[in-house]
């Protein structure tokens, strides 16, 4: 038995909770933490993002690259090749016909890329 360092009552040995507080303990969330890291490089954790995405028809495209997708879109994004990349056909469309949105578009899409990290993933409507 040991003493929870949050309300003082005795608790056991190998528990992740108090049973009377109801506080995590802090060994434990060290050890949670490795073995997150252990299924990140075994597995991928689905996000609550991404869960929410699936069951609203969405899947998950990628990994992007950021880079690639900055060469494009700064010199050609208003003709939209960078929705190409990111494999958004109807944008790519919009974007053609109305030169990068008048080019707002292009402008907002580089400042969205450059807060992105290196590899990214994109959410496209299944058809």
């Amino acid at each position: 038995m040991k003493i929870c360092p949050y309300c003082s009552n005795e608790i056991v040995d190998n528990a992740k909770m108090c049973t009377h507080c109801g506080m995590r303990l802090k060994e434990n969330i060290k050890e949670s933490k490795q073995e997150t890291k252990q299924k990140t490089n075994d597995e991928e954790i689905k996000t609550p993002q991404d869960m929410l995405y699936e069951t609203l028809g969405f899947e998950k495209i990628g990994p992007l690259n950021k880079k690639i997708a900055l060469l494009l879109a700064i010199p050609l994004g208003i003709f939209g090749i960078h929705k190409l990349y990111e494999r958004k056909y109807i944008m790519f469309v919009l974007y053609l016909c109305t030169l990068g949105l008048f080019g707002v578009g292009v402008v907002i899409d580089v400042l969205n890329l450059l807060n992105k990290s290196d590899k990214y993933y994109v959410y496209k409507q299944r058809l």
